[in-house]
């Protein structure tokens, strides 16, 4: 079950519990609101999916660098401090897939720590953009794009998280050369057909 924000928080809640009742997965896309979390969702959900500054605004920790970079260190503070927060409701498992713009997209296992992170966190890069000069046309409805095809993969399609990871990170490229929101959404066939290219690693400290 996937739940965003720009519905009544009391809706998300009573799907949330519904779901939790017939042990389905619970997606929280956090985009769609600056209220802070509602408190009686977070002990239902499976995975919570905010960008860098949404991760930044609901864990209360800076993730960017003195020159304004997002940093890996401080990225890991953030979902470290997150995954508190959940644990205070009886929610410790709680995964985190935290999209960084050209820097790609983290995904956190339930067993994340900071002291486990390299071996319970998947790196997923970006594909190159097959625009006249390489930038983005729009990117409007990408980060929904991008996870509703990571749902779509992993829960509809039963893939690995780094398959539908690259899934998604496909998605997500070609919805930002198409101007507009619905406009821009793939098919399947054209996701299909850029998931076969190159993935772009990470730069920095993120490499």
């Amino acid at each position: 079950v996937m739940l965003q924000r720009e519905v009544p928080d009391y809706v998300n809640v009573a799907t949330a519990q519904l779901a939790h009742e017939y042990g389905k997965p619970i997606f929280m896309d956090v985009g769609g609101s600056d209220a802070p979390l509602d408190e009686d969702l977070l002990p239902y959900l499976s995975v919570i999916a905010p960008n860098e500054s949404e991760l930044r605004f609901i864990s209360g920790v800076n993730t960017l660098d003195a020159d304004g970079h997002v940093c890996r260190a401080s990225v890991r503070r953030a979902v470290s401090a997150l995954k508190g927060t959940f644990a205070t409701v009886g929610n410790p498992s709680i995964e985190v897939l935290v999209t960084l713009g050209s820097q790609g997209s983290l995904y956190c296992s339930s067993a994340w720590t900071e002291e486990t992170a390299d071996a319970e966190e998947v790196r997923m890069g970006y594909f190159a953009l097959e625009t006249p000069d390489g930038k983005p046309r729009d990117t409007t409805g990408a980060g929904d794009c991008f996870r509703g095809s990571y749902v779509a993969a992993r829960y509809g399609e039963g893939r690995r998280v780094e398959e539908a990871l690259r899934w998604a990170a496909a998605a997500g490229s070609l919805a930002v050369e198409v101007e507009g929101a619905m406009p821009s959404m793939p098919t399947r066939e054209k996701i299909a057909e850029r998931v076969k290219g190159k993935v772009l690693g990470f730069e920095g400290d993120w490499a």
